[in-house]
């Protein structure tokens, strides 16, 4: 499969998300319960865990044991989410883009491109201090696996 093809198939995956969230009505509660039973959500903070923007910076360490670092955007919005992220390492940089599906800031399965190919990546992120998260995440690209990593560091939650 080409390169051209692979990139369209990434888009029309991004598109399909964005439709989903911005033309249906998604509840954090399950049919016939009130969103106010639930445990991550109350009366004065509705929806604070489950739909929020997060910045920070991390740190990387290769499967090649090289050291990077990283700075990051990640928009969540209850059951999708989406990041920007930049990598830096001593000989290369690369900028990849993802997109995925999870519960809110806890758990994310995204799927991404960047300047290295395809990326699978599997992200967390927990708050320590109101509004301060920290993050962890395992990215595994399939057509270069020399540049497997995982990640961790601190964020903000706006």
């Amino acid at each position: 499969m080409n390169i051209h093809r692979r990139f369209k198939k990434t888009w029309i995956l991004i598109y399909f998300s964005l439709f989903i969230v911005m033309h249906n009505m998604v509840w954090a509660a399950p049919f016939g319960r009130s969103t106010q039973t639930r445990s991550v959500i109350n009366e004065n903070d509705q929806y604070e865990h489950l739909v929020g923007v997060t910045a920070g910076i991390g740190r990387i360490s290769a499967e090649n044991n090289k050291q990077g670092a990283s700075v990051y955007a990640n928009l969540v919005m209850l059951w999708f989410n989406f990041s920007v992220e930049y990598q830096h390492f001593d000989d290369r940089s690369a900028t990849n883009t993802y997109t995925g599906f999870g519960l809110g800031r806890y758990l994310q399965v995204q799927y991404g491109y960047g300047n290295e190919g395809y990326i699978v990546r599997v992200r967390s992120e927990f708050e320590v201090i109101k509004k301060f998260t920290i993050f962890m995440a395992k990215e595994r690209y399939p057509e270069k696996p020399v540049f497997d990593n995982y990640s961790f560091g601190i964020g903000y939650n706006f």
